[in-house]
């Protein structure tokens, strides 16, 4: 986690607490994005 620079001093703790909030939510996001682009055409018969 230090490539994102985390750390729980006042300044930053708000950016870490969101980032931490943020990052689990880009897993289901591709996951949809994905079915619904697969789902967009039929497939051909």
């Amino acid at each position: 986690m230090l490539a994102f620079r985390l750390d729980l001093s006042k300044a930053r703790q708000s950016k870490t607490i969101s980032l931490v909030l943020v990052i689990p939510l880009f897993v289901p996001s591709i996951g949809l994005a994905g079915w619904m682009f697969h789902t967009l055409y039929p497939a051909p018969c």
